[in-house]
């Protein structure tokens, strides 16, 4: 694995993790920094091993590690016809303080049929906000699913990301369907969504649902 930065996080709103779309984020700015390839039609797989609470040390590999250690806190994958590029976020305990920032979402409830599935619509004028928008509609799915209940809802991967979406648009409507619910050893929920972003894209969308939920 080869080290080529370091990243310089803020968290946001009054969580006490770095968000999911800061990562992605991070990556789109940076994608032919870590890839070394300038195309369009990159698709991009990413799984959250913990929570990240601190920056981090970024390093990529052609080939993905074999064992994931304690300090590989993200792999993220980005895909296209060239090949593969597997990229780490590791825990750097030397590295800048999280810095702190609001954030804003744009992002209207059409329908929940429960189950955690329904329909929204998102507002986005860059990439970026299409992707924060995009996890945040999924979150609040959750949310109405189980209706006063406490719960934490932690996106723990993502998979079919594009990379170049255009998404300047004013609306644009997604349609979310669960595809898969179990409840783990720790009384947690693990649910998988399944996203319809446009007429040929699915993404796929993993989240933990923490606290009371059945």
């Amino acid at each position: 694995m080869k080290i080529v930065s370091n990243t310089n996080f803020n968290l946001l709103g009054d969580r006490n993790y770095v968000n999911s779309f800061s990562i992605i984020e991070y990556i789109y700015l940076n994608h032919t920094k870590l890839s070394g390839w300038d195309i369009e039609d990159m698709l991009l797989d990413i799984k959250f091993y913990k929570l990240i609470t601190c920056n981090c040390v970024v390093g990529v590999s052609n080939e993905p590690v074999k064992n994931i250690s304690e300090e590989i806190l993200c792999e993220a994958v980005i895909s296209c016809e060239i090949g593969k590029c597997f990229i780490y976020f590791k825990k750097n305990a030397s590295g800048k303080k999280l810095g702190q920032a609001n954030i804003n979402y744009n992002v209207m409830e059409i329908e929940v049929y429960g189950n955690y599935s329904g329909n929204y619509k998102i507002r986005s004028d860059s990439y970026g906000q299409f992707v924060k928008n995009l996890i945040e509609a999924n979150k609040r799915v959750h949310l109405q699913s189980n209706i006063g209940k406490s719960l934490k809802v932690i996106n723990m991967y993502m998979r079919n990301i594009p990379l170049f979406l255009d998404q300047n648009i004013e609306w644009s409507e997604l349609q979310i369907k669960n595809i898969g619910l179990r409840k783990l050893s720790d009384g947690s929920i693990s649910t998988l969504n399944k996203v319809r972003v446009s007429r040929t894209i699915d993404v796929h969308i993993g989240f933990n649902i923490i606290g009371e939920t059945l």
